[in-house]
C-alpha cells in the first residue's frame, strides 16, 4: 500500500492559514504601491504652448487651473485651463471658430485663431507620446 506524504502528516485537504509575516508583507506591498501613485502621476504633466505670430509667448501646465489673456492682432483672447483641458473662452474675432472648437486635452491637438495670429498647442511631456499619422506633400 502506497501512502502519500500528506497522509503521513495529516494535512489532507486542510487549508493553509496566513501567518503574521504573510500579512505584514501584504500590507507593506500595498503601502509601497499606493505611495508611488502621486509620484508617477506628477512626472508627466502636459502643457499648452501659446504662440502669437509664430513666436512662443507662454507655456502653462494643464494640471493647474487658470484663466489668462493673450493679446492678438485684433484684440484680447481669454483662455481657460480647467480639469487638464484648455479652451478659448472668448475672442474678438468675427467667426468665433476658435471659441467653438471647445476643449482640447490630447497631445498635438490645437486651437487656432487665425485673425489674431494665435495658436494653442498641447504638448505632452510623457515618454509614451505617440503620433498617429504622418503626411508628406509633393
Amino acid at each position: 500500500m502506497h501512502i502519500d506524504s500528506e497522509e503521513k502528516t495529516g494535512n489532507v485537504n486542510r487549508p493553509r492559514t496566513l501567518r503574521v509575516l504573510d500579512i505584514v508583507i501584504i500590507i507593506a506591498l500595498l503601502f509601497v504601491s499606493v505611495a508611488f501613485i502621486p509620484i508617477m502621476g506628477s512626472q508627466s504633466s502636459d502643457t499648452v504652448v501659446v504662440y502669437r505670430g509664430g513666436d512662443v509667448i507662454a507655456e502653462y501646465r494643464l494640471d493647474e487651473d487658470r484663466v489668462f489673456h493673450v493679446d492678438g492682432v485684433g484684440g484680447t483672447l481669454e483662455i481657460e485651463i480647467r480639469d487638464e483641458k484648455v479652451r478659448v473662452h472668448s475672442s474678438p474675432c468675427r467667426h468665433q471658430i476658435c471659441v467653438n472648437r471647445g476643449w482640447i486635452s490630447r497631445s498635438y491637438e490645437q486651437i487656432t485663431c487665425a485673425p489674431n495670429l494665435v495658436l494653442l498647442l498641447i504638448h505632452s511631456n510623457s515618454e509614451e507620446e505617440e503620433i498617429d499619422a504622418v503626411t508628406h506633400g509633393e
